[in-house]
């Protein structure tokens, strides 16, 4: 009976345990960036505990960095499964045409270093300076009307 009250209680942690380690990755919003525009360049920690980031050597890319870091948590629970994710996002400017290679970014949790891997991206020329293609920025923000007030009718017949 002790060991059985022992393993319900082991095991339980023991499962903490295993999802405790984590995946570190680099993701771009897309591979292909048209010079003179930016992109999103992603950082993502999954069921990981965090740590000290570190982030690429945008200099030793030729990019320039537009706006960042902004960090997202995200925890959730499915079915009694833990899953986290955080996230270093960064919009980056190729100076530029040509490949791109973005060095990897590291995460220190305190028990070891994690490193992405690094990422490629291509830069094409802007001919006559087009318009960025869809998904490269946001959409601007449209005018909106002030609401009417609102007051209550009543109408006695």
């Amino acid at each position: 009976m002790i060991r059985a009250l022992m393993l319900s209680f082991l095991l339980p942690a023991a499962g903490l345990k295993a999802q405790e380690t984590g995946r570190f990755f680099a993701q771009a919003a897309t591979e292909t960036i048209v010079l003179g525009n930016y992109v999103q360049i992603a950082f993502v920690l999954e069921n990981g505990n965090g740590g000290k980031f570190t982030p690429p050597d945008w200099e030793a890319a030729n990019c320039t960095v537009v706006a960042g870091p902004s960090q997202t948590s995200v925890i959730s629970y499915v079915n009694g499964k833990r899953h986290a994710e955080l996230k270093y996002v960064y919009y980056i400017a190729p100076r530029e045409t040509g490949k791109v290679r973005i060095p990897p970014a590291k995460l220190d949790d305190g028990s070891k270093i994690l490193e992405t891997a690094p990422l490629e991206l291509k830069v094409v020329a802007n001919p006559d300076n087009a318009a960025p293609p869809t998904g490269q920025q946001p959409a601007p923000r449209k005018e909106q009307k002030p609401l009417k007030s609102l007051r209550p009718t009543i109408r006695i017949s």
